[in-house]
């Protein structure tokens, strides 16, 4: 991932979902600085498998790869593409 300019990372925030949206907003990020995250159904996760995410949100730690910036422009609302 690192050739094509994607970085390791581990991140707290809050994730989001709605449709046409996953989104994880980072602790300590500003308003407005939300990552497209990759759905639930493409990621390995340890939530239970029938959870129902509340509209606003939950608390999670991601372990994964975050694009550079502006390259997940995700419907144009997202600075980064997590995976």
């Amino acid at each position: 991932m690192k050739a094509v300019g994607y970085e390791a990372l581990v991140a707290e925030g809050v994730w989001t979902v709605a449709f046409e949206h996953s989104g994880f907003l980072p602790r300590g990020a500003g308003e407005g600085k939300w990552w497209w995250l990759r759905p639930y159904s493409e990621a390995k996760t340890d939530l239970p498998e029938n959870i129902q995410i509340p509209d606003h949100g939950i608390a999670i730690r991601i372990t994964g790869f975050i694009s550079p910036p502006n390259r997940a422009d995700y419907l144009g609302g997202y600075g980064h593409l997590g995976t």
